[in-house]
């Protein structure tokens, strides 16, 4: 099996479609934050230990965009209750997971 990641840019696709393609997507609230995740938590029947929680929402505090907020919290589908943040630090901080990771969220979105 062959994949193919392509990656354009913001800028390269702003040359070629018109500027009304384009919508600007607001960062969320600090506040919003929480809610979503904790409303994502409970519709998926999962809970995280006091340490995965605070880990998964400082990260989501230093980078509040919607997108980043889903991707974070889809990885805490891997995590087990005794999954240590030190070790998640720790993979998510390895280039080769990180496109382990992409890749798989790109398959997942195609099936």
């Amino acid at each position: 099996m062959r994949t193919r990641c392509r990656l354009t840019t913001t800028f390269s696709l702003q040359k070629t479609l018109p500027q009304k393609c384009f919508i600007k997507v607001p960062q969320l609230d600090s506040g919003d934050v929480s809610a979503i995740l904790e409303s994502w938590l409970e519709a998926g029947s999962r809970a995280l230990q006091p340490a995965q929680m605070t880990f998964l929402r400082e990260a989501c505090e230093k980078c509040r965009l919607p997108l980043f907020t889903k991707i974070a919290f889809d990885e805490t589908k891997r995590w087990r209750s005794y999954t240590d943040v030190q070790t998640v630090r720790a993979r998510m901080e390895n280039p080769q997971y990180k496109r382990e990771f992409l890749l798989t969220q790109r398959q997942t979105s195609n099936v």
